[in-house]
């Protein structure tokens, strides 16, 4: 074990760095194998799907990214149960209408909701796509929208 007491400042400042940059390390391992064990409503990471692009009027360069609940084939909006074709032949019905925010859990760190369902990342869209794929969610497309 160190002696603290014998350090210099700068040797502290040193070890104090590292042990921070370790611990962040760490605790960014354990959120990414507690994400992939994640099951909320019967879903697990691989049933969510990412679709990302932008609208230059309205967001700039930046691009946004919008998570969905997978099921029977089709990608169910976590916030109004639409999907392309169409809600009805599974989505909860108007009492449960809370039935799938819990699965806003599968939105990892880093991304922050822009507005409903439209979360912009802290980072490169790089970086984005990196963070999606260390959490298990692989079906990401750019939108057409």
């Amino acid at each position: 074990m160190k002696n603290y007491n014998e350090m210099t400042d700068e040797e502290l400042n040193q070890e104090l760095d590292f042990i921070t940059i370790e611990r962040k390390k760490r605790r960014v391992e354990k959120e990414e194998r507690e994400f992939l064990k994640l099951i909320i409503k019967g879903f697990t990471c691989k049933d969510i799907a990412v679709r990302y692009g932008h609208i230059p009027e309205y967001h700039g360069d930046d691009e946004r990214y919008s998570f969905y609940v997978k099921y029977n084939g089709k990608l169910w909006d976590f916030y109004y149960g639409k999907s392309d074709q169409g809600a009805g032949d599974w989505w909860p019905e108007p009492e449960d209408e809370m039935f799938l925010t819990p699965l806003t859990k599968f939105i990892p760190a880093g991304f922050s909701e822009a507005c409903e369902n439209a979360y912009m990342y802290r980072g490169t869209h790089e970086q984005a796509l990196e963070q999606l794929k260390k959490h298990g969610i692989t079906d990401i497309e750019k939108a057409d929208w």
